[in-house]
């Protein structure tokens, strides 16, 4: 603005000269002249305060080039920063999931270890239960062991007995009149099937057996026939149709006592109301007392 007043006030000096030469009046040109001069001062001035306006523009631009580039840098530092803070929000999630992660296996070990708490109770209870039944064990391992003690015992006295039977059948067969027959060897002679059925006193019931390795009640009575020379048939049932029916008074040892109508138990009759048969698995060729109740017929067999 103060350019602007300055070269109006220039222009309107050229002017007043124009008009001096033309006018030449000598007060006029006197105050022309001061007026020049206070113009000449206030451009003086302007130009002044203008080097100082140019200093402090120049100044000015060079701090703001300054502060350009240090906001330049600002901005990197900003860009630097956001992206260390956006790396930083990408680290609190990951540590957010490694915490939830963290508290997931936290939770996860306690169930387990609450697990583990009750499996090593149920263990504890397991051993205190084996323990238990590992002397529950022990104990009927010896009443066990002492059946089979008492078996063998029984066994042994059961074995004494039917010698002692064996005996005494032998010592009543002197006393009672026996059928005999002769056997056909080379020593030949005559006996009773009673007499020779009480040397396989104590041979095992095997079902089907006919031979001193083991008997059942037929094969017994097939057995000792035919070691007199008399084939008879193989099962109890047949053995019933064969041979002379007698009654219980007429009764002889060697005869045989057949149990059911239709016989499924044969017995040969040892005299004095006892019978020598193979009774039944799991036990041995015997004496035992005949039960006459049960039996439904007596044969005799004719050589």
């Amino acid at each position: 603005m103060h350019l602007k007043r300055f070269l109006i006030l220039a222009t309107f000096a050229i002017s007043l000269g124009f008009n001096i030469k033309v006018y030449a009046n000598p007060t006029t040109i006197t105050n022309l002249e001061k007026e020049k001069i206070s113009i000449e001062n206030q451009l003086k001035n302007y130009n002044s305060r203008k080097e100082i306006l140019e200093k402090i523009l120049k100044e000015n631009e060079i701090i703001y080039k300054q502060k350009q580039k240090l906001l330049n840098k600002i901005d990197v530092n900003i860009k630097i920063a956001k992206e260390e803070l956006s790396a930083e929000k990408n680290d609190l999630v990951a540590i957010g999931n490694k915490k939830y992660k963290l508290n997931t296996l936290n939770s996860y070990k306690k169930n387990i270890k609450e697990k583990l708490d009750n499996i090593d109770l149920n263990i504890k209870k397991n051993k205190d239960e084996l323990v238990k039944i590992k002397q529950e064990i022990d104990i009927l391992n010896n009443k066990k062991l002492q059946i089979e003690n008492s078996i063998l015992e029984e066994k042994e006295k059961e074995k004494e007995r039917q010698e002692q039977l064996r005996r005494q059948a032998s010592l009543r067969g002197r006393k009672t009149k026996v059928k005999l027959y002769k056997v056909s060897s080379r020593r030949g002679g005559y006996y009773n099937p009673a007499t020779i059925a009480s040397k396989y006193l104590g041979v095992p019931y095997v079902w089907g057996g006919e031979t001193p390795n083991g008997f059942d009640c037929s094969g017994l009575v097939y057995y000792i026939y035919k070691q007199l020379g008399i084939t008879l048939p193989r099962t109890a049932s047949l053995q019933q149709k064969v041979g002379i029916e007698v009654s219980r008074n007429e009764a002889n040892p060697g005869d045989l006592l057949f149990f059911g109508k239709v016989a499924h138990h044969v017995a040969i009759y040892a005299g004095n109301g006892y019978m020598i048969h193979a009774p039944q698995r799991g036990d041995v060729v015997k004496y035992q007392k005949v039960d006459w109740r049960k039996v439904s017929n007596i044969k005799r067999i004719i050589n």
